[in-house]
């Protein structure tokens, strides 16, 4: 039973394992360029704006921005009735990362990949205004991203692979362990019901954290709509549920105003303006004063014990669209899978030692009752001496 609990949990390591490796960039060619790489993956960071299509594959043609800082473009990089290509830009500090990015989309990039002048290791992205930004990006170290620019430089043609896959680092950890998968698999199923719970309720977003007390603490600005003040966490949060998870609000009208809202505000530097937007227009409906709402939402998490630390975790990959039941259910069913051509050996074997071991035991019984007749003297009495060694004999033969 030790042996096959052991090869169930490295079944169910690797089963999670293989499903987080598909998030990679690959370099379809030139092979002179994949002989440099010597099979090394690309490292990179994903930036938490844009739209991500996810469960998606983007290949395209690399091709260097101009000027390579990004900053502005002088020329457009797609050509009509082709794919957009992805555009390779230097990470300098002369403009933002936004300046760099939304340039880079206006002049018909399908993905940009920024590359680190100062880091080998690739650091998380941070836009001042994702709400603008509509394409996927990346940042990559300064080695390997120095390597695309020399071929770039030399106008050979590079063709990326970008595979944007389901799995999160997230899912991966929850599940290596497989002593807690069952208390893993049930926190995750609460935690989406906490999530359900609140969009339908339309209180607050965030476990409550970021109800404005009163409207009047929220200003009009030229539309007549509210802005607040709101850290980036919240800001980040509405913004993605906004592109993923438009059709989870429960009102129509909203839906029309988000839509409306989103537009307008990809056009403007004031990200808190779109947040403060949707805060008010969840929060309003409410007929309890907002800390009220926030105490029965704090009270309701407690009963189903959330944990704090890993709401923010599990916050931002559920509001983009990656479901962790599916994955639960993708690692459960590969384990399932793996467990049952186990399970049927695993009885049949156990069957047939024991049927070895009874057929032993009644050959063991049988030869037992032999010997005690065989020291029978001729009144029917039964030599104890004898009679001690044979019983010693049967115990260890049942013992083998």
């Amino acid at each position: 039973m030790k042996r096959l609990n052991i090869s169930l949990t490295i079944i169910l390591i690797f089963s999670c394992i293989i499903f987080k490796n598909n998030a990679i960039l690959d370099v379809l060619e030139p092979q002179e360029l994949i002989e440099q790489l010597n099979g090394e993956t690309i490292l990179y960071e994903l930036s938490k704006f844009g739209d991500i299509p996810y469960g998606s594959k983007m290949p395209g043609i690399l091709v260097l921005a101009d000027p390579i800082d990004g900053c502005t473009h002088k020329q457009q990089y797609h050509t009509p009735g082709q794919p957009k290509p992805i555009v390779l830009i230097q990470d300098s500090s002369k403009c933002s990362v936004f300046q760099k990015i939304v340039g880079a989309q206006r002049a018909g990039a399908g993905m940009v990949i920024v590359y680190s002048t100062k880091n080998d290791t690739p650091q998380a992205m941070k836009s001042d205004n994702g709400y603008a930004i509509e394409i996927p990006s990346i940042i990559i170290g300064k080695k390997q991203g120095g390597i695309l620019k020399q071929f770039l430089d030399k106008k050979q043609e590079v063709q990326l692979m970008m595979n944007f896959n389901y799995g999160s680092e997230n899912v991966f950890y929850l599940f290596l362990d497989p002593r807690h998968i069952f208390e893993s698999a049930e926190f995750v199923s609460h935690f989406k019901e906490a999530v359900e719970w609140q969009q339908q309720q339309k209180y607050s977003i965030g476990e409550g954290k970021y109800c404005a007390d009163t409207k009047e603490q929220l200003q009009e600005d030229q539309f007549g709509n509210m802005d607040g003040q709101n850290n980036d966490l919240f800001d980040e949060s509405l913004e993605t549920i906004a592109r993923f998870n438009i059709k989870h609000f429960p009102s129509a009208v909203i839906n029309d105003q988000l839509i409306t809202q989103q537009n307008y505000y990809k056009q403007t530097n004031r990200p808190t303006d779109f947040a403060s937007f949707v805060l008010y227009e969840l929060c309003k409906h409410s007929n309890r004063r907002s800390k009220e709402c926030s105490q029965y939402i704090f009270n309701y998490n407690q009963e189903y014990h959330v944990k704090s630390s890993s709401e923010e975790e599990l916050l931002y990959d559920t509001s983009s669209g990656i479901t962790f039941w599916e994955i639960l259910m993708l690692c459960g069913g590969v384990l399932v899978l793996l467990f049952i051509p186990v399970f049927i050996w695993y009885r049949k074997r156990m069957n047939k030692i024991r049927t070895l071991q009874y057929d032993m035991i009644d050959s063991l019984v049988e030869d037992y009752y032999k010997l005690q007749n065989k020291n029978k003297d001729l009144n029917g009495n039964i030599n104890e001496e004898q009679s001690l060694e044979i019983k010693q004999k049967l115990s260890e033969g049942l013992q083998n």
